[in-house]
């Protein structure tokens, strides 16, 4: 199954009613299909992390999302602003080191660290 590039916000609870999708951004909800105040759940790719706001500009209560949620509880309808980080992207861009080590990380993070181990000892 292919990752989905976006997040994907919905004005019911259970990814039910009017949605929106986003980008890796920060957004001010007062536009769009769901719009502000009106977000109930919302879908998160794996390895994204969505911050929600109770204000507008990014104040206000906050809450961080690591995974996709059915219902956001006590912060149901009272969003007014969003930010959303591709978190595994950064990590693919901060890889460095040779094409060998490149494709181990890429496979296992954990074997960036042993790659590298094994070149200092070279």
């Amino acid at each position: 199954m292919p990752t989905e590039e976006f997040v994907t916000i919905y004005a019911d609870r259970d990814f039910k009613g009017g949605s929106q999708k986003l980008q890796p951004g920060r957004y001010n909800l007062d536009y769009g299909p769901v719009g502000d105040n009106n977000i109930s759940s919302v879908r998160i790719p794996e390895g994204w992390t969505v911050t929600m706001y109770d204000g507008r500009d990014f104040t206000g209560t906050s809450r961080e999302f690591t995974a996709s949620a059915s219902s956001l509880g006590e912060f149901d309808n009272i969003i007014s602003s969003i930010s959303i980080r591709d978190t595994t992207a950064r990590q693919e861009r901060t890889l460095t080191g040779k094409f060998e080590d490149l494709v181990l990380a890429m496979v296992d993070p954990h074997v960036d660290f042993l790659a590298k181990e094994l070149n200092r000892a070279q």
